[in-house]
């Protein structure tokens, strides 16, 4: 079962989101997700329902954090162009 855990720190994100009245769940599940069926189904909501975060290094020290939802998939040509890189 996922649920917000009350012990634990307010994710940043979260202080984010409220700060700009965006409605929204904090979910931590009890144990490692290997699909985002798995945390859909935990969630008891559809696959469509979730925001994914997906972090990729760009070079020494650089990161990116990207949110797709649900299971679109990313547009490798789309994030090159946006971040203004050949590779990555």
């Amino acid at each position: 079962m996922s649920n917000f855990q009350p012990d634990q720190p307010t994710p940043p994100v979260s202080v984010a989101l409220t700060a700009l009245n965006i409605p929204h769940r904090v979910f931590t599940h009890a144990g490692p997700v290997d699909s985002l069926e798995q945390a859909a189904a935990e969630r008891g909501q559809q696959p469509e329902q979730i925001v994914r975060t997906i972090l990729f290094r760009l070079g020494e020290g650089e990161y990116a954090l990207v949110l797709m939802a649900g299971p679109a998939q990313i547009s490798w040509r789309a994030l090159r162009q946006h971040m203004g890189r050949s590779r990555l």
